[in-house]
């Protein structure tokens, strides 16, 4: 078919569209690409990952890798959803109410002066939530970390200290979740 316009072939963007998505899909099996967060949730259900903290309604709360900021915490949302609004009204409740029983916990757990909270999407499509406390010690309080030099953020973990943070951090969460169980009955 010919645009009437300038003689030339007019294109079909529904058509294309279904062919790009198509290749997308060849290409995503072929490449074997994987979602980090999906794959961390598969470390969890296998009892395999030391960051795990515990597992709420909508979400797994994780320790982040990097525990500059002590009690940086990741809440992954349970199955593969990539923006907040695919998800139900019901479900965003669910999942917020995560998030704030997390953030009190941290609190509760490590006394930050204040917490910050991200939900981006832009280099991991699987939501997560980051809750992140701030200390008087920060260089920058007003700015998120991520303005921060990596060498400076990336500083990892030691493992005995790992376990005691989630320890601490789970206790806190479990009491908190016992204790609404109890009082909504």
């Amino acid at each position: 078919m010919r645009s009437k316009l300038r003689g030339k072939p007019s294109l079909d963007y529904n058509k294309l569209y279904r062919v790009y998505s198509i290749l997308l899909i060849v290409i995503f099996k072929e490449e074997k690409m994987t979602c980090l967060a999906c794959d961390r949730i598969q470390q969890i259900r296998e009892q395999s990952n030391a960051f795990f903290v515990t597992e709420l309604e909508e979400s797994y709360v994780v320790l982040a890798d990097d525990q500059r900021y002590v009690g940086y915490s990741i809440l992954i949302l349970k199955d593969h959803v990539e923006h907040l609004h695919e998800l139900t009204q019901e479900r965003r409740l669910s999942l917020f109410k995560d998030v704030t029983d997390a953030a009190d916990s941290v609190v509760a757990v490590f006394h930050p002066l204040r917490l910050n909270y991200e939900c981006l999407g832009n280099s991991l499509a699987h939501i997560h939530w980051h809750v992140i406390p701030r200390y008087e010690w920060d260089p920058e309080p007003t700015l998120p970390i991520w303005v921060r030099p990596e060498e400076e953020r990336k500083v990892g973990v030691d493992p005995d200290v790992l376990a005691e943070l989630v320890s601490k951090l789970r206790g806190e969460l479990e009491k908190r979740i016992t204790r609404e169980t109890i009082l909504s009955r």
